[in-house]
């Protein structure tokens, strides 16, 4: 008897209660709440990155203290200065420069004779007065290397364009580096130009990644 009674004043009811119907519109807004709340931090963390790099002069460029090792080291970066020496002319320094890397590389897995072969090759194409890709290079050392390779032995030792290639590199960091770290290309490379700032953002040089 009391039980009955009190029972409906706490609306107690043992039945079960039927199931929430799917909503879309409560899960489209969740999905939103989700996205906001991921997107929006990311955001105004990368809006803070930019604008600190935006504020960088081209000036202060010259502080990124980077060697052409490393632009050389890097895809990116040598494709960047590749394109710098096009809009120069004077593609075939870097040229040289590779060949010499891949010729000594290949030395001692290649047979004497066709290592020859192909450092007279290499040196008919970028060496010899007049040739189309000639490189600019002191006169002693190209008189030199033709000794070595007209001296009528059939090898060539691994170091043969080490003292050559050394003074192309040096005219390359020393001359035409300095001036590609003045151009628009550096400034890709480094992740200062707004095109190409989000997509370094992430992969900073070592220079920026100390900085910032």
């Amino acid at each position: 008897g009391l039980l009955s009674f009190f029972l409906p004043l706490f609306n107690f009811s043992f039945e079960k209660e039927p199931p929430v119907p799917f909503s879309f519109g409560v899960f489209a807004d969740f999905a939103v709440l989700v996205f906001f709340i991921y997107t929006v931090p990311l955001q105004v963390y990368l809006s803070y990155k930019i604008g600190i790099l935006k504020n960088i002069k081209g000036s202060e460029i010259e502080d990124y203290d980077i060697p052409l090792s490393e632009v050389l080291n890097s895809d990116v970066g040598a494709r960047l200065f590749e394109e710098h020496l096009v809009n120069e002319v004077s593609l075939e320094n870097l040229a040289f420069w590779r060949i010499v890397n891949t010729w000594r590389e290949k030395h001692e897995s290649t047979s004497s004779d066709i290592s020859k072969i192909e450092a007279q090759n290499i040196y008919s194409r970028y060496l010899v007065a007049g040739s189309v890709f000639q490189v600019n290079v002191s006169e002693s050392l190209i008189l030199k290397l033709r000794e070595t390779l007209t001296s009528g032995t059939y090898s060539v030792p691994s170091n043969l364009f080490d003292e050559v290639q050394t003074e192309v590199y040096q005219l390359m960091s020393y001359d035409t580096f300095q001036r590609f770290k003045q151009t628009d290309l550096f400034r890709q490379y480094l992740g200062l130009d707004e095109e190409t700032t989000i997509a370094h953002t992430f992969t900073p040089s070592s220079k920026m990644s100390q900085n910032l």
